[in-house]
């Protein structure tokens, strides 16, 4: 009988032993398995070692932000396949680790941030593109008065021969690029080149003068020159960046880009 009283009051602090490790286990399981292998198994060639452990390791800083990124990733769900998981998860480690890097030509472009700012990120953009626009107005605002202050400086390019990706190069041309992309952002689903110009007339631009700069050749050659180098470089999608030269393919989610940057940024200034 007092062999049964004894498992008795044993058994609760086993389970609440059991419970505390779960969670404070730093690879405690997920709920998708798949990524839950991912997490143990991915091999981090930078570190030497798989996931599970060069996370733990205080000089593999890379661990610990792909081990954030997938716990991210199992946090919100709705992938229809798992490689979708892999191919982020590879495609992210790729921009912080990689070896591979792309060369852009930054002069004369649209730039936001602080000029001597030690990291320099490339977005290809199109003003057709709803993702770009917002994209642009969420890191214009983290660039100029957020973590990255002083930090990263973007140059923006545009990807695609259009009206709209020519008018917004003359409003470069004008000095009032991000003037105008911002108010682009707050426009619902896509526009086209007139919502362009009435934004230009309210900023008191001459109509005819704007259009005339934006259906220039000399315009026409920078966008397509622009629309090369991005093919040149891999891009195929836009927003695509270059962050210190490695091409961002991940997941477009502006936390993700901007954590992305904050880690870049480090190692500029570490390598210098």
């Amino acid at each position: 009988m007092k062999k049964n009283n004894l498992h008795v009051s044993i058994l609760p602090a086993l389970t609440l032993i059991i419970i505390q490790a779960l969670f404070s286990s730093s690879d405690a399981a997920m709920k998708n398995p798949y990524l839950d292998s991912l997490q143990r198994n991915f091999y981090v060639e930078a570190c030497k070692s798989k996931l599970s452990a060069a996370a733990n390791k205080p000089d593999c800083k890379v661990g610990a932000r792909l081990k954030d990124f997938i716990e991210w990733m199992d946090s919100i769900g709705g992938a229809p396949h798992d490689s979708v998981y892999g191919n982020a998860l590879k495609s992210h480690y790729e921009t912080l680790a990689g070896k591979t890097k792309y060369a852009a030509d930054i002069k004369g472009w649209p730039l936001i941030g602080d000029a001597s700012a030690p990291l320099t990120v490339v977005m290809y953009f199109s003003g057709t593109c709803p993702l770009c626009k917002r994209n642009f107005a969420e890191l214009y605002w983290e660039i100029n008065s957020g973590k990255l202050k002083g930090k990263v400086k973007i140059v923006a390019k545009p990807f695609g021969v259009n009206g709209i990706n020519k008018a917004l190069v003359a409003a470069h041309e004008m000095g009032r690029f991000a003037d105008i992309m911002l108010l682009l952002a707050r426009a619902d689903g896509r526009v086209d080149e007139g919502t362009v110009y009435d934004i230009a007339e309210s900023m008191f631009f001459i109509r005819e003068k704007f259009k005339a700069i934006a259906e220039s050749p000399a315009v026409a050659e920078r966008v397509n020159a622009a629309y090369a180098e991005g093919k040149k470089n891999g891009v195929e999608l836009v927003p695509t960046y270059l962050i210190g030269g490695r091409r961002y393919e991940s997941v477009n989610n502006t936390w993700w880009i901007i954590d992305t940057m904050d880690y870049m940024v480090g190692e500029v200034v570490k390598a210098k």
